[in-house]
C-alpha cells in the first residue's frame, strides 16, 4: 500500500470510528428507575406495605434524588429507608403527607478522580418506602420527571459525578379489592390475547399501553388485524388508538414477563 492510500485509509478510520461510537451510544439501553412491587396491594385502610426503588441498565451510581407524588386521601408515607452506606454520603429525606409528596436521595463526593458507587444489589436498590392506607382506591406513585437527579460513577470536570438520563416508571398502590379483578399474564415478546370481560369501560390501545407500562415497565405495542391489515399502537410513539372490546383478538408485545391489571 502506497503512502496516499495509507493516508486515505487513516482519514476514513478517523471519520468512521467516532461515528460507530456515537451509534453504539445512541442504541445503548437507558437506565431505568422503577418501583417494586407495583401495584402494591394493601388489603384495607390501616394496612401497611413497602415498595423499593430499583435501578437497572446502570452499573453503579454515586448519587440520586427522586420525588414521588401520591393521592394523600388514599395513602401516606410512614418512612423512607435509604439503602446507602452509613457514612461518606449526604442523604436527603423529606416526607410531605399534607401535599402528597416524598423526596429522597443521597450523593457521595468524588475524591482523587474517583466517584464511589453507593448502591448495591442486582438490580441496584436505592430506597425502601413504607406506606400505609388511609382510604380505599388506587393511588399513583408518580415520579417528577422534571426534577430528578441521577449520577453515574464517572467524575466530571467540575469534580462532581456526571449526570445520566433515565426512564422513570411510575407505580401504583391499590387499597382494597382490585376493580374488576381482571389480570392478564404476559410473556416476554409477543402474546396472542383475546380481551376478557371486565375491562375498564372505554379502554383504548394507547391507554392500555400506559397501564401496562405502569404495572410492568416493559410496554411495547398492541396490534390488531382489521380488514386484512394490521394496525398498531406503539408505546411512546402513538399509532392506532382503537377500543379494546370483549372477545376481540390482539397481539400484545412486552419486553419482560409480567402480570397486567387493567
Amino acid at each position: 500500500m502506497n503512502r496516499p492510500q495509507k493516508t486515505v485509509l487513516l482519514i476514513l478510520v478517523l471519520l468512521v470510528v467516532p461515528w460507530i461510537l456515537a451509534v453504539q451510544k445512541a442504541f445503548a439501553q437507558a437506565a431505568r428507575v422503577y418501583l417494586d412491587p407495583t401495584p402494591l396491594q394493601l388489603d384495607a385502610v390501616g394496612a401497611t406495605g413497602t415498595v423499593k426503588v430499583k435501578l437497572e441498565n446502570l452499573s453503579g451510581s454515586a448519587g440520586f434524588e427522586f420525588k414521588l407524588s401520591f393521592d394523600k386521601s388514599l395513602i401516606k408515607v410512614d418512612d423512607i429507608n435509604l439503602l446507602i452506606p452509613a457514612s461518606g454520603v449526604i442523604p436527603v429525606k423529606n416526607i410531605d403527607n399534607e401535599n402528597g409528596t416524598v423526596t429522597f436521595g443521597a450523593v457521595a463526593l468524588c475524591e482523587g478522580g474517583v466517584c464511589p458507587n453507593i448502591l448495591n444489589g442486582t438490580p441496584l436498590e436505592a430506597a425502601e418506602i413504607t406506606i400505609s392506607a388511609v382510604g380505599q382506591g388506587t393511588s399513583g406513585l408518580d415520579f417528577d420527571t422534571a426534577s430528578y437527579i441521577l449520577y453515574g460513577t464517572e467524575m466530571g470536570a467540575d469534580g462532581w459525578p456526571v449526570r445520566v438520563s433515565a426512564d422513570l416508571t411510575n407505580g401504583r398502590v391499590q387499597v382494597g379489592e382490585t376493580p374488576g379483578g381482571v389480570t392478564i399474564n404476559l410473556s416476554a415478546g409477543g402474546n396472542q390475547v383475546v380481551w376478557p370481560s371486565g375491562l375498564p369501560a372505554g379502554l383504548t390501545s394507547l391507554a392500555a399501553l400506559g397501564s401496562i407500562q405502569n404495572d410492568c415497565g416493559s410496554a411495547q405495542s398492541i396490534s390488531r388485524k382489521k380488514n386484512g391489515w394490521w394496525e398498531s399502537a406503539v408505546y411512546g410513539y402513538g399509532g392506532a388508538n382503537f377500543a379494546l372490546t370483549e372477545g376481540a383478538a390482539a397481539a400484545v408485545r412486552v419486553a419482560s414477563a409480567c402480570v397486567w391489571t387493567p
